[in-house]
């Protein structure tokens, strides 16, 4: 399978409580074949992971602050739930240690602000850490 072939059968949970920064990473990984789904909030978030039964997610990209329950947790409670998705934090706080720690829940980390081809990289490179784990 391509990286072609693997992105249009690849769908990414967008979970960002900002409605313009969500639909900017769908405008981003939607022109490369990612199948998108733009939720607002944390719990929006677990509940569209959660009813995703037919056609899972393969990677959800998560906001570390948005109201309600912060990203950290939001990204445990899908780990629980499926250990073989790739999870990205994203924040303009701070480096990745710093909001999420080192326990292994999260593959990627992306700072905002970010570039189309920052987006890219990051997805591509949690979809290929997680494989590796999951192998």
């Amino acid at each position: 399978m391509t990286m072609s072939d693997q992105r249009t059968s690849t769908r990414v949970l967008i979970i960002e409580d900002d409605p313009a920064i969500g639909s900017l990473f769908a405008r981003i990984l939607s022109p490369s074949g990612y199948d998108c789904c733009v939720v607002q909030d944390g719990l929006a978030g677990i509940e569209a992971f959660a009813a995703a039964n037919d056609a899972p997610f393969s990677i959800a990209i998560i906001d570390y602050s948005m109201p309600g329950i912060v990203g950290s947790e939001v990204a445990r409670q899908i780990r629980a739930s499926d250990p073989g998705v790739s999870l990205i934090l994203t924040s303009g706080f701070g480096r990745r240690d710093a909001v999420c720690g080192d326990d292994g829940t999260i593959d990627a980390f992306l700072q905002k602000p970010f570039t189309r081809q920052g987006v890219l990289q990051t997805v591509d490179q949690a979809l290929e850490s997680r494989k590796q784990f999951t192998a």
